[in-house]
C-alpha cells in the first residue's frame, strides 16, 4: 500500500509534502539540490529521470538554451548599437567611397538604432521569461524574431533599391541577397527553436520551478555533477 507521500505529485516541495503528509524524505546528500517529494520510486526531484527535451537533442535543456541565447544577443546587440551610434555619428565611418551611397546609409541608420533597440529589450525580455517561467514573455520574444527577420529583409532590399536608383553610372547595380535571406531565416528559426521548445514543456507541465532540479541538463557540468551527488 503506498504512503501518503507517495501519493503526491511530482515536484511537491519538502515543506509543503511534511506540511501534509508529516514524513519526512530520506536525507539527501551533502551539496545536493533541496529534496522534493515524488511519486517515481520516493526519489527526490532532481535525481528522477528528466522527461522534457534537450536542445539540439544533447546540448542543454531549453530553459538553459534561452538563457544562453538572450545573453548572446544582449552583448551582440549593444555591440551592435555602440556601432550603429557611432556610424550616424561619425561621417565617412562605413568606409564607402561613394558619397550618395554613404549618404543612404548613414539616413536610414535611425531606423536601425530602432531595430536593434527593441531587439536588445526583447533580449531582456526573454532573459526573465525563462527566469521566471513566463509563456507570455516567451511568445512575445518568438513574435519579435519573426517580426524583425520580415523587418531586415524589408531595409536591405530598400537600401538596394535606393543604391540602384541613384542617377550615377559609376555605381554598379545592387542585387538581392536571396542566398543572404535564406541563411538569416535559418539561423532566425534555430534562434526561435528553444524558445517555442521552453513554452510547450512550461504548457505541459514538465518545465516549472518544482520540476527543474529534473530538467536541468548541461552536457558539459549538469550531468558531470550530478553523477556526484
Amino acid at each position: 500500500m503506498s504512503s501518503p507521500a507517495e501519493k503526491l505529485e511530482d515536484g511537491v516541495p519538502h515543506a509543503q509534502a511534511v506540511a501534509i503528509t508529516g514524513l519526512q524524505p530520506a536525507p539527501s546528500t551533502p551539496g545536493a539540490a533541496p529534496a522534493t517529494f515524488s511519486s517515481h520510486q520516493g526519489l527526490p526531484m532532481h535525481q528522477q529521470e528528466k522527461q522534457g527535451s534537450k536542445c539540439c537533442g544533447s546540448c542543454c535543456d531549453m530553459r538553459r538554451a534561452v538563457i544562453i541565447i538572450a545573453i548572446i544577443f544582449i552583448c551582440a546587440t549593444v555591440l551592435t548599437l555602440i556601432l550603429e551610434v557611432t556610424a550616424a555619428a561619425v561621417p565617412g565611418f562605413n568606409n564607402v567611397d561613394d558619397d550618395q551611397v554613404e549618404e543612404i546609409l548613414t539616413s536610414n541608420t535611425t531606423r536601425n538604432i530602432i531595430v536593434s533597440a527593441i531587439s536588445l529589450v526583447m533580449a531582456i525580455v526573454a532573459l526573465l521569461g525563462a527566469r521566471f517561467y513566463n509563456i507570455w514573455m516567451l511568445g512575445l520574444v518568438v513574435v519579435w524574431f519573426v517580426v524583425s527577420y520580415a523587418v531586415g529583409i524589408y531595409f536591405a532590399i530598400d537600401n538596394i533599391n535606393q543604391v540602384n536608383n541613384l542617377d550615377n553610372p559609376d555605381i554598379p547595380d545592387y542585387r538581392n541577397p536571396i542566398g543572404l535571406f535564406i541563411f538569416n531565416a535559418i539561423i532566425t528559426g534555430l534562434w526561435i527553436y528553444p524558445h517555442v521548445g521552453l513554452i510547450i514543456e512550461i504548457k505541459k507541465g514538465i518545465m516549472s520551478p518544482q520540476t527543474y532540479p529534473r530538467e536541468e541538463y548541461s552536457c558539459c557540468c549538469i550531468d558531470k555533477r550530478r553523477t556526484y551527488q
